[in-house]
């Protein structure tokens, strides 16, 4: 019995090292036609306010690396409402309804997909993990081009960024970003 509870004891011990950095900002990988034009739509979400900020974050960082140039996030949602896309479905929005905004906004690409905060508990707080799926969608036929998923749920970072959730949010979207702006992505 004393033998299983060092080796727990220890195996706790280890769990805590948090030793890793979140994952830094993409270096600028401009596509040689120039930026598509393209509209990301409001995530399907379990916390609006990271949720904003990360979108705020994704549109900053892909137009930042001269990928996209993004359609203002009032249009989009004008667009989404006028169409009446329901982007809170199990799995998203159809190709037909990233189409529809797609061709009414006139953008080559439209991006969407859910960001989710999971939270559990730990020895000191509550961690605060992101999962993020987006999928890339041809505007004028709806016709998906791309899927990518970033997780921070099994990453090691210092403690004071896991229990935030805006620090883990910022390192998942900054890996987004990276497999999006990677060459052959899409």
């Amino acid at each position: 019995m004393a033998r299983l509870l060092t080796v727990l004891l220890i195996c706790l011990g280890l769990a805590a090292c948090v030793t890793a950095t979140p994952a830094p900002p993409p270096a600028a990988s401009p596509r040689t036609a120039g930026p598509a034009t393209a509209a990301l739509l409001p995530w399907h979400t379990n916390d609006q306010a990271v949720s904003r900020v990360a979108w705020d974050q994704l549109t900053a960082c892909l137009t930042r690396t001269g990928v996209f140039v993004f359609t203002p996030r009032t249009s989009v949602e004008q667009a989404v409402r006028d169409q009446g896309v329901d982007v809170h479905k199990i799995f998203g929005p159809s190709d037909a309804e990233f189409k529809a905004v797609g061709q009414a906004l006139d953008v080559q690409y439209v991006l969407g997909g859910a960001f989710t905060v999971l939270k559990s508990l730990t020895f000191s707080g509550w961690r605060k993990d992101i999962t993020s799926d987006i999928r890339l969608h041809h505007g004028n036929n709806g016709q998906e081009a791309g899927y990518w998923r970033s997780n921070t749920g099994f990453t090691w970072t210092r403690t004071e960024t896991a229990i935030d959730a805006g620090k883990m949010s910022e390192s998942a979207i900054n890996n987004m970003c990276a497999q999006i702006i990677a060459p052959g992505a899409f």
